[in-house]
């Protein structure tokens, strides 16, 4: 038996889609996106920060929280080399 997907997406974002209010903020990082969230711009929570997310045609179906970095990118600073006289 193949296990089936589960979809969610929270409630009260979806109650306010077919209201069609003006949302701008998302909190919910677990909900799925929607075909209703089409070619809007939303900003999701990445736990410190807000982070702009235009939704497009390949983002449906897909997890809000996925276009919402929560990690920086950190590499260590490359030491200079001096060359010996």
């Amino acid at each position: 038996m193949m296990k089936q997907r589960l979809f969610y997406c929270h409630l009260a974002l979806v109650k306010k889609l077919t209201k069609h209010q003006k949302i701008r903020k998302i909190w919910s990082r677990s909900s799925l996106i929607i075909p209703e969230m089409l070619n809007k711009t939303y900003f999701i929570h990445n736990g410190k920060v807000f982070i702009k997310t235009k939704i497009d045609v390949i983002k449906v179906f897909s997890k809000l929280g996925d276009y919402a970095k929560t990690r920086q990118n950190f590499s260590f600073p490359e030491k200079k080399i001096v060359k010996k006289k």
